[in-house]
């Protein structure tokens, strides 16, 4: 008992103290210039692209990664050594290993090499870590999601859905790969986890995210939500329409964050994806309680006349917050990193192949493949900008690992990225506890 406590200990930052999964989502989606806010001015700065490193929106991913990692080192460093059922203990490091290197990729996406800590820290432990080279860190992170996956089951049994499982392992593991430029391992990966036969996307986009169903066969890891008057997410409250906030007993919106134009006006014709915005003139039922909204136009109800509404329920029956799970990692986004890792190995046929099951499910039609790796790349990141709207692990993080961020705020919004700003500031805060720190180049 004493280690599955500690085990879901590793899982709480996820879901709690200010909920990460709905935290993080904002470095990966606001600095690709897609979102827009009418308050909240540090989100406006990392609009601008201003990325200060006192910024809480900016910094937050490292406090919160931290506090999932050191948890999951005392997991990690105590369950090897009690002397309990084997297959039990196993698994329960596996999931703190697994856990580890999420924490961990989401600090090197935002910051490149950070203090690699995988030690219980004790008061012995090093007040002052310096930083470790990226690689070390990515080596790092291979190692756990390999051991993670060699011992995690496929599927957990109900009790215990919700769990990282050997296709999050796997996932997480290719993901890596490809931060590593290791393309052949990175297809492995994912051919690995194409075998499990567990994963398939849903018939409809919109199924992904529709009240009362979670944990579905393509969600490969999500943030478990409970209905409690403390808990639930706000993600709805941020994206609804404004105006619905005048009827707050219903709406549960408070409208301060919109899609742009632009990013609408990426769809192609015919995309099924379209139903996750609401525009004006167009009627939308809240599913949670059946209140029927029609959005206005003029910009009464969002600045940009286009509001997300994938998240969007209303108030439950509980009167909480959101109880619906927040999608971590999804089977769309592990077939477009499929994808990516095929065009860097010279399979472009094949990675058009994987490219348009995601089109295709979004009834458009195939894309002819296109024998250049600049092209395919950039195929694949129009894809995510609209499969993977406002979600965590996909926008900016896409774009900066891929190295189009400057070429697409360039050509999108006209606006002009610094090299340097593919990376985020460490925060002031760390920098003057730990003296053996060094900021990012370009924010000094």
């Amino acid at each position: 008992r004493d280690l599955e406590g500690a085990t879901n200990g590793v899982y709480y930052p996820l879901s709690h103290d200010g909920n990460v999964s709905q935290w993080w989502v904002t470095t990966a989606n606001f600095p690709t210039n897609d979102f827009y806010t009418n308050e909240i001015s540090d989100i406006q700065s990392i609009i601008d692209l201003n990325f200060s490193p006192g910024n809480y929106w900016v910094v937050y991913p490292w406090f919160s990664s931290y506090k999932g990692i050191l948890s999951a080192n005392r997991v990690i460093a105590r369950g090897t050594e009690m002397n309990i059922n084997a297959d039990f203990k196993d698994k329960k490091v596996a999931e703190a290993k697994c856990l580890r290197g999420y924490y961990y990729l989401h600090l090197i996406r935002n910051f490149g090499g950070v203090p690699l800590l995988i030690d219980e820290q004790t008061a012995a432990s090093d007040p002052y870590p310096p930083r470790s080279p990226l690689q070390d860190v990515l080596e790092q992170m291979a190692k756990d999601f390999t051991e993670a996956a060699d011992v995690l089951p496929a599927q957990w049994d109900d009790p215990n859905i919700g769990r990282v499982t050997k296709g999050t392992a796997l996932t997480l593991l290719g993901l890596t790969n490809l931060y590593q430029e290791d393309w052949s391992a990175a297809i492995g990966n994912f051919e690995k986890l194409e075998a499990l036969g567990v994963y398939q996307l849903l018939p409809n986009y919109m199924d992904l995210f529709k009240y009362g169903s979670e944990n579905t066969k393509e969600s490969i890891f999500e943030a478990q939500i409970n209905d409690s008057p403390n808990g639930g997410t706000w993600l709805q409250n941020m994206l609804g329409p404004r105006d619905a906030g005048n009827d707050g007993a219903n709406s549960a919106t408070w409208g301060v964050w919109f899609p742009t134009q632009k990013l609408y006006d990426a769809l192609e014709p015919g995309d099924d994806r379209r139903k996750q915005f609401i525009t004006p003139g167009e009627t939308y039922t809240l599913p949670a309680n059946d209140f029927k909204y029609t959005m206005q136009g003029d910009g009464k109800s969002a600045k940009t006349n286009v509001a997300l509404i994938k998240y969007w329920i209303g108030v439950p029956p509980s009167h909480n917050n959101s109880p619906q799970n927040i999608i971590l990692l999804k089977y769309s986004e592990a077939i477009l990193y499929y994808a990516e890792a095929l065009a860097h190995a010279g399979r472009f046929a094949d990675a058009y192949t994987q490219i348009n099951r995601i089109r295709n499910r979004a009834k458009l039609p195939d894309k002819a493949a296109v024998s250049d790796l600049e092209t395919c790349i950039s195929d694949i990141n129009k894809e995510r900008r609209i499969e993977n709207c406002f979600e965590q692990n996909s926008g900016w993080y896409d774009l900066t690992r891929t190295k189009q961020a400057k070429k697409f705020l360039k050509d999108e919004y006209n606006k002009d990225l610094n090299d340097y700003q593919y990376l985020f500031p460490l925060p002031q805060t760390e920098l003057d506890l730990n003296k053996n720190l060094e900021q990012n180049p370009g924010y000094n």
